[in-house]
């Protein structure tokens, strides 16, 4: 059985490790995060660096929950629909409501 005087290992740095990593510290764990690829910073990548995230309210509700909602939203951009692309080429928009 863990204690919180042992460390917590957390095997992924994505966003539900660090989530959890984020909870269990939070709760006075003490935690080691583990990632198995380089930092994308700091590597020559041939596919580039674009991470494109959607943010639900569950997410938000997240990083609400450890105290980080309002330096995130700082940095984000409304998403204020969706494209649809269809099979002959055509696009489609569709605006969220």
């Amino acid at each position: 059985m863990n204690t919180k005087s042992d460390p917590v290992i957390i095997l992924g740095a994505g966003l539900a490790g660090s989530l959890m990593g984020c909870f269990l510290a939070q709760n006075g764990y003490k935690v080691e995060i583990y990632e198995r690829n380089d930092d994308m910073r700091r590597v020559d990548m041939s596919a580039g660096r674009s991470i494109n995230l959607a943010l639900s309210t569950r997410g938000i509700t997240a990083i609400e929950q450890v105290g980080m909602k309002e330096e995130i939203l700082k940095i984000s951009i409304p998403m204020t629909g969706r494209m649809i692309h269809s099979k002959d080429g055509k696009t489609n928009f569709q605006q969220y409501r």
